[in-house]
């Protein structure tokens, strides 16, 4: 496939032309980074998936910029285990497998060292270097001579507008960009652990969103992306041997979006917006109707904040939460 060039934005929805099915966005990439204006607010896909889960969560980590003083585990270890993939996929453009899995063992014995004595910290560090030592030998090593890798840890920050006009930036991160050596199409990869099979299903990888709004933003720097590749990994620790096979531990999958698919999620993204933005002014922020909130990091302050509705929700948050500070370590 040939991405066709996508065209200057006019018009709503999100700066989407009349002129064939193509998307683009403007200014290029190479401006992007130039953008000072520091009134235009900026959304990542992990902050709009939070409002689109709750509005009172967003509220609380996002504008009042509250975060938990301890990170589920599942959390870290995701972080922990992208941390080490990043690092052999930023040098193995540049030098051979070898070397990438010594640099690999290096950062895992920094994570050691960081852990310390805490048993949490070092189990997570432990399974981690298990599981993408794994995929590194028994599976990357072969599988990984179909590709040619361009990029990894790819950052972008693209100007759009919503539907209803509003300029706002959408910031994101690729972890790969790599081109199939067969056909010479070029994928946008995703790195998922998973705590044990079944892999993503043909229904969840259609209907995620991430991949297509990321495949667009790539598509707007100029990259002639083809699709996106869900590259999983599952961590679980097998006790029979015989289950400790390729097919139950490693899995790539590859999902295709058309250009007016992209053009209707960047739309349904930029409603969100439009949504957030005018509760946002109003200071109206309501809470999920989930009946089950229980892996909620706010689960408590949310439900102190009901039963006593005139005290701050600041009282609540002491103990367990602090305001955000600059990125901390992973471990």
């Amino acid at each position: 496939m040939t991405p066709t060039n996508i065209a200057q934005n006019v018009g709503s929805p999100i700066r989407r032309i009349a002129v064939s099915s193509a998307l683009t966005f403007s200014p290029p990439m190479e401006s992007v980074t130039t953008v000072t204006d520091s009134s235009i607010p900026k959304f990542s896909y992990s902050q709009l998936q939070t409002w689109d889960r709750c509005h009172f969560s967003w509220y609380l980590n996002y504008h009042e910029q509250w975060t938990p003083v301890e990170t589920k585990s599942y959390f870290v270890e995701g972080n922990v285990g992208h941390d080490l993939l990043m690092i052999y996929y930023k040098n193995i453009v540049m030098t051979d497998h070898d070397s990438c899995v010594r640099l690999v063992k290096q950062k895992v014995a920094q994570f050691h060292a960081a852990a310390g004595q805490d048993p949490d910290k070092l189990k997570i560090v432990a399974t981690m270097a298990r599981v993408v030592k794994g995929y590194l030998e028994d599976f990357a090593r072969h599988e990984d001579q179909k590709w040619e890798f361009l990029d990894a840890e790819k950052e972008f920050e693209i100007p759009l507008k919503t539907p209803k006009g509003r300029e706002f930036l959408l910031e994101g991160r690729i972890d790969i960009v790599a081109k199939e050596r067969a056909t010479n199409r070029v994928w946008a990869w995703d790195h998922k652990f998973i705590g044990k099979k079944p892999w993503w299903s043909e229904a969840q990888l259609l209907m995620d969103s991430q991949m297509p709004t990321y495949v667009a933003a790539l598509q707007s720097m100029g990259v002639p992306i083809f699709g996106a590749l869900v590259n999983q990994c599952n961590k679980y620790q097998y006790a029979k041997t015989q289950d400790m096979v390729e097919e139950n531990l490693y899995k790539r999958s590859p999902i295709y979006h058309t250009n007016d698919e992209l053009a209707a999620r960047l739309n349904n993204f930029g409603m969100m917006v439009d949504e957030l933005l005018e509760c946002n002014e109003q200071g109206i922020f309501r809470r999920s109707l989930k009946r089950d909130c229980s892996d909620c990091f706010w689960q408590d302050p949310c439900l102190m904040s009901l039963k006593v509705p005139d005290a701050p929700v600041s009282d609540f948050l002491q103990v367990n939460f602090t305001k955000k500070a600059p990125k901390r370590a992973l471990i």
